[in-house]
């Protein structure tokens, strides 16, 4: 009596599911990493705007050269220049 051979999977197509799966893996890996040092689409617009406004006009403050340049209060230079009495 012969009996029927039990069906096995052929190996080609259990590499390729193994290749498969591990690609999906990478992945998906790959997308998390992506996420975890993603940042919030409204605080890379926010700063975008405040650099740019502040480019085009400027602040309301002094800039830290201007604030090197300014004389103390304190002291009074008469100007070395042409008077005109």
């Amino acid at each position: 009596m012969c009996g029927t051979a039990p069906v096995t999977a052929n190996p080609i197509d259990d590499r390729d599911q193994f290749y498969d799966d591990l690609y999906e893996a990478l992945e998906d890996a790959r997308q998390y990493q992506i996420q975890q040092n993603q940042s919030n689409p409204a605080d890379t617009i926010n700063s975008a705007l405040a650099e740019f406004l502040e480019n085009d006009y400027g602040s309301n403050g002094a800039t830290e050269q201007e604030e090197l340049l300014q004389l103390p209060s304190s002291v009074d230079r008469q100007s070395s220049g042409w008077r005109y009495d």
